[in-house]
């Protein structure tokens, strides 16, 4: 009676029940109950051996019926699980396609050194340009050093590759030593060498001592000629480590 509807007894079940008092009506009931067949959950289907005539019907309110079964997987997960594989397969290998080829690989042999070279062979390189640079400058010194001929030779050579000795941790001294020997034509010219790069001279760690060297060396007019180009770049080479000392040795 909870579920909302009263039980049947079929005839068959009839039959066989055995008679009770009328007082005993509650317990007949009872016991047709206990008797009668269950009926089926789930709407729209019959019991088994019920009549076309006497169809059975279930209204279920409220009721959330869920089956849970193992099954196996399902052939579409399977399919879309293969194609998406194939899919990478074929990203990777438009990735691989367009990737450049590295300089080991035999197809690629004829391809732009720029970009094959390794970390490795271009640090060979750079160290031995390094050692190239230290031997002139080693060679340099010790022309200077000797006197004569070789130290005019070797002043020349400085005037005209000043401004790279200057920016150089050897070289610097290089130039330095230079400046010692050098006369008034020879400092002018190693100013002259430095001009339109006195600003980034003045702030360099390197070139800064040759440019107080040579200011101290030259005369007023080769002086006035590198205060006129810090003029516009005056606040920054004061309020340089450097460059701080270049003005106050102007």
């Amino acid at each position: 009676t909870r579920l909302g509807f009263a039980p049947q007894v079929s005839r068959s079940h009839r039959a066989h029940t055995l008679p009770f008092p009328e007082g005993h009506a509650s317990r007949s009931m009872c016991s047709a109950m206990m008797l009668a067949p269950k009926r089926p959950s789930i709407p729209g289907v019959c019991e088994a051996g019920c009549s076309s005539s006497s169809a059975c019907s279930v209204v279920i309110k409220n009721t959330f019926i869920c089956a849970v079964e193992d099954e196996p997987p399902s052939p579409a997960g399977g399919f879309l699980r293969r194609a998406l594989s194939e899919g990478a397969l074929g990203s990777r290998a438009a990735d691989a396609a367009a990737r450049p080829r590295a300089a080991s690989d035999p197809a690629g042999v004829g391809g732009d050194a720029s970009v094959d070279a390794s970390p490795s062979v271009q640090g060979a390189a750079s160290d031995a340009a390094s050692d190239a640079a230290h031997e002139k400058y080693a060679s340099l010194m010790a022309a200077l050093n000797a006197g004569g001929s070789e130290a005019q030779g070797a002043l020349d050579m400085v005037c005209s590759d000043v401004l790279a000795l200057s920016f150089d941790g050897h070289g610097c001294q290089v130039a330095l030593l230079a400046l010692t020997l050098a006369g008034p034509q020879q400092v002018a010219s190693i100013v002259a060498g430095l001009s339109s790069c006195i600003a980034a001279a003045a702030r360099s760690p390197h070139a800064s001592c040759v440019l107080e060297a040579a200011i101290h060396a030259s005369g007023a007019e080769s002086s006035a000629a590198i205060a006129q180009e810090l003029l516009h770049q005056g606040r920054g080479v004061a309020t340089n480590q450097c460059g701080s000392q270049v003005v106050c040795r102007l």
